[in-house]
Parts: structure tokens; C-alpha cells; sequence
């Protein structure tokens, strides 16, 4: 399968007032459709820089990010916005659903800001509602979810414009061990049923485990394989 995520040499540095700091040096990996990659490393080490990069919210201060074979260095703010809209999935460890809307709503997000027709929209949202099991709690809003809910909201609007890439940070850093079990479960399922490539950034082993590949970074670069 094609490779749909390049990273070529990416570096990137923030330049504060007194010092710069190195979030990322020289990395270079690749993602193909459909595959899981974990990146694994302790607090610190660049792996939530590394999907920001991913997913088109931040540019590289050299190298180069390829997103279906399109450089994202070379894109307009308007051309990274759609990209994101419609083929980047983002789910964060503490969930980041608007509180005043439902959880039908939440899921359909997405999909109205991308603008699609609200039929569309309604029947979408309903789909992925009944497919994550949260069909009775369609019309509650998030702080009537526990937190496993809550995730599975997130999944569900990261997936309603359907994607071509999954990018979860930390997904099961604020659930239980139980309930992190079960959303690894249905992550894990997502590059066969969706097709989706998953990138997932973590600490934990298990959660790795459920990947392809693991990538270990350090310091900001990536670590030889065992």
C-alpha cells in the first residue's frame, strides 16, 4: 500500500526568549494506508510535537511532512484547514467535546463545519451514535458521560468525515484500566474496518502493543529499533 504520512528529516524548534528549545531533530518515518504506528517515549520527548506535525496544526522548521504525497510546508493556512477538515482525525487524552452540545452533536461537528448538507450531517452522526453503542445516551451531554463515554464520543467525531488518517494522543492517559482496554479494543479495530492509518502517540506497552510498529523517540529523535 501506498504510504499516505512522510516525515523526511523533520526538525522542529520553538524559539523562546532566552533559549531555544528542540522539540524534534531529523525525523524520518513513514505511515502506510491502513497501518497502526504507535510512538512511544516518556513525557517530553516530542510525541505530541510529532502528531501536531502530523496533523497539519503546526509546520516543521526544516524537512518535510507529506500528507497524500503533498508537502504541508507548501499548503495556505485555507488549504491546511481543509485538510484537517477532511482527512485528519484527532482524538486527545482529555476528550475536548464542546459542553453545550449533545453527543450526536459533538459527533456531527466536523461534518458541519466542513459544510456538508444536514441530512448528511444527521444521518452520519446516527450511524456512528448506534455503531459505539451510545445510542441511549444520544441526546446527553458531556458532562452526563463517564469518561470511557466521553472517548467514545471523540472516536466518533474523529471518524464522522471519514478520514483517511487517526491521530490519538495519549487516548487511555485519563480512563481506567478497564475502560482503557476497551477503547484500545476499538481503536485497534479502526485501520481494518475504516481503513484508517492509526498513529497513535503513547507511554504505556500494552497500548503499543496493538500497533504494527513502535516508534521509540528521545529527546526529540527517533531511537534505533531493538
Amino acid at each position: 500500500m501506498a504510504d499516505i504520512l512522510v516525515f523526511e528529516g523533520v526538525t522542529k524548534r520553538y524559539d523562546g526568549a532566552e533559549t531555544a528549545v528542540m522539540a524534534l531533530e531529523d525525523v524520518s518515518f513513514s505511515a502506510r494506508a491502513g497501518e497502526t504506528v504507535a510512538v512511544m517515549g516518556p513525557s517530553g520527548c516530542g510525541k505530541s510535537t510529532l502528531l501536531h506535525l502530523a496533523g497539519a496544526i503546526d509546520r516543521p522548521t526544516s524537512g518535510r511532512v507529506l500528507i497524500d504525497s503533498r508537502p504541508t510546508e507548501a499548503m495556505r493556512d485555507a488549504e491546511l484547514t481543509r485538510l484537517r477538515r477532511r482527512r485528519i482525525g484527532f482524538v486527545f487524552q482529555f476528550f475536548h467535546l464542546l459542553p453545550t452540545l449533545t453527543v450526536e452533536e459533538n459527533i456531527a461537528l466536523p461534518l458541519l463545519l466542513a459544510g456538508g448538507p444536514a441530512d448528511d450531517r444527521g444521518a452520519r452522526a446516527r450511524e456512528l451514535v448506534e455503531r459505539l453503542g451510545l445510542s441511549a445516551r444520544a441526546r446527553h451531554r458531556p458532562h452526563q458521560l463517564s469518561g470511557g463515554e466521553q472517548q467514545r464520543v471523540a472516536i466518533g467525531r474523529a471518524l464522522a468525515p471519514r478520514p483517511a488518517i487517526i491521530l490519538a494522543d495519549e487516548p487511555t492517559g485519563n480512563l481506567d484500566s478497564a475502560t482503557g482496554r476497551s477503547i484500545l479494543d476499538l481503536l485497534a479495530a479502526l485501520p481494518k474496518s475504516d481503513g484508517v492509518t492509526l498513529l497513535l502517540a503513547t507511554h504505556d506497552r500494552e497500548a503499543a502493543s496493538r500497533a504494527d510498529r513502535i516508534l521509540h523517540l528521545k529527546d526529540g529523535r527517533l531511537q534505533p529499533a531493538d
